[in-house]
C-alpha cells in the first residue's frame, strides 16, 4: 500500500475513489476543496492510497497556520464539513481495512510534519465504521446528531406529505393555502446578495457565525448551477420570504443554507421550500436528503428537522493532541474561534 499526496496529475485517481466509495459526500470532492481554499486561504493536503498502482482510498485534509498557538489540521474544516477516509467498494475487505489504517496513520504523520498541535477528523453520518476510534486513539471526542431522510420513490404530492410528521404536513399545507410560491431560481446578483444579507442577519441574531460572503459570491467558480447546486426561492405577496441553497452529490441532496425572512415565519416558507425541493429531487433520481449536523443544544433546529422524519445517527469529532497546549487552552471559546476561523480545535469544555 502506498500513500501519495494529490497533485494535478493524479486528481482523477482521487475522484475515481469518490465515485466508488459508499460513504462519499459532496464535502470530499475536489470542487469543494478548491472552493474552501478560495474562501479560507488555508492549505489543502489530500491523499490517495494505491494498491498495486490502483487507487483504492482517499483522504481530504486542510491545515491552518498559527505562529503563536500552533497549527491545526482538520478533515474537514468549515462548519463541520464531513471528512475522514473513503475506500472503494470495489475492493476486498482486507484491502479496505489496510487502506483505512494507512490513511488514518497519514493524518497523524502529516499533523506532526506540519507542526500541528491538534488534528480533528469529522466522520460522515453515512458510515458506521469504528476504525477511527481504534486507529486514532483520540485524546478528545465530540459528537453531533446527524439527520438523514431517505426520500420516497414517488414524487406524488400526497406520498411525500404523508412521509413527514403531522405538524410538518400542516405547515406545508398552510404555506400552499396562503399562496406561498416556490421556484428554483438562477443565483443572480439580487438573489445572491439577499441570501448573504439574510443569512448573516439570522446567524448574528442567534449568536452564530455566518458563512463568509465569498462562499456565496464565488459559487460558480467551482460548482455548476443545476448540476452541483440549486437555489430555491419562496415568495409571498410579491416579497421573497425564504431561500434555500442545496448541493447535489451522487444520489444525495445536501441541505446547506436555509434562510427564512423572520417576519414571514408564520406562513412556513422553509417547510414548503424543502418539500418542493424534495419532490424535484425525487423526480431527478435522488434518494437521500442530508439535513446535516445538529448540536444537542439546538432544540428548535433539531425539532424542525425532526418534523420531516429523518433517520437519526451520530457522527464524531476525533481529536488528537501533539504538543503542550497550555497557552491555547487558556483562551476563551471566542478567542479560539478568532485564532482558528472555520477550524475545529478542541471541545470548548476543555478550555
Amino acid at each position: 500500500m502506498e500513500i501519495e499526496q494529490v497533485v494535478a496529475d493524479n486528481e482523477s485517481d482521487y475522484e475515481s475513489v469518490l465515485d466508488t466509495a459508499a460513504n462519499s459526500t459532496f464535502f470530499h470532492s475536489l470542487a469543494y476543496r478548491d472552493h474552501l481554499q478560495l474562501v479560507m486561504r488555508d492549505e489543502p493536503k489530500y491523499f490517495i492510497a494505491y494498491e498495486d498502482s490502483r487507487p483504492v482510498g482517499a483522504l481530504p485534509t486542510f491545515v491552518t497556520r498559527n505562529d503563536e498557538y500552533g497549527n491545526v489540521l482538520n478533515s474537514l474544516p468549515f462548519f463541520g464539513s464531513h471528512g475522514g477516509v473513503l475506500v472503494s467498494s470495489e475492493i476486498d475487505q482486507e484491502t479496505r481495512s489496510t487502506a483505512r489504517s494507512e490513511l488514518l496513520s497519514t493524518i497523524k504523520s502529516v499533523a506532526r510534519e506540519e507542526n500541528c498541535v491538534f488534528s480533528t477528523v469529522i466522520t460522515s453520518p453515512f458510515e458506521e465504521d469504528t476504525i477511527y476510534q481504534e486507529e486514532l486513539d483520540p485524546d478528545y471526542t465530540d459528537s453531533r446528531i446527524g439527520q438523514i431522510k431517505p426520500l420516497p420513490q414517488s414524487a406524488d404530492e400526497e406520498t411525500l406529505l404523508y412521509d413527514v410528521e403531522k405538524r410538518c404536513r400542516t405547515a406545508i399545507r398552510k404555506a400552499k393555502k396562503e399562496g406561498v410560491d416556490v421556484t428554483e431560481r438562477t443565483c443572480d446578483e439580487r438573489i445572491r446578495e439577499l441570501l448573504i444579507t439574510e443569512h448573516t442577519k439570522h446567524m448574528e441574531a442567534v449568536g452564530g457565525t455566518p458563512k463568509p460572503p465569498a462562499f456565496f459570491r464565488e459559487l460558480e467558480s467551482h460548482f455548476s448551477p443545476n448540476d452541483d447546486f440549486k437555489v430555491y426561492v419562496a415568495e409571498y405577496d410579491n416579497e421573497v420570504v425564504g431561500l434555500l441553497l442545496l448541493f447535489y452529490h451522487q444520489q444525495t441532496i445536501e441541505y446547506f443554507t436555509p434562510v427564512t425572512i423572520s417576519e414571514y415565519r408564520d406562513v412556513y416558507p422553509m417547510n414548503y421550500l424543502i418539500y418542493q425541493a424534495m419532490r424535484d429531487g425525487i423526480r431527478e433520481g435522488y434518494d437521500t436528503w442530508n439535513f446535516g449536523g445538529t448540536w444537542t443544544t439546538q432544540d428548535g433546529v433539531y425539532k424542525f428537522k425532526r418534523s420531516f422524519e429523518p433517520i437519526e445517527t451520530e457522527y464524531y469529532y476525533f481529536v488528537n493532541q501533539y504538543e503542550d497546549v497550555s497557552e491555547l487552552t487558556s483562551l476563551s471559546p471566542d478567542e479560539v474561534v478568532n485564532e482558528y476561523p472555520w477550524f475545529y480545535v478542541l471541545p470548548f469544555d476543555e478550555l
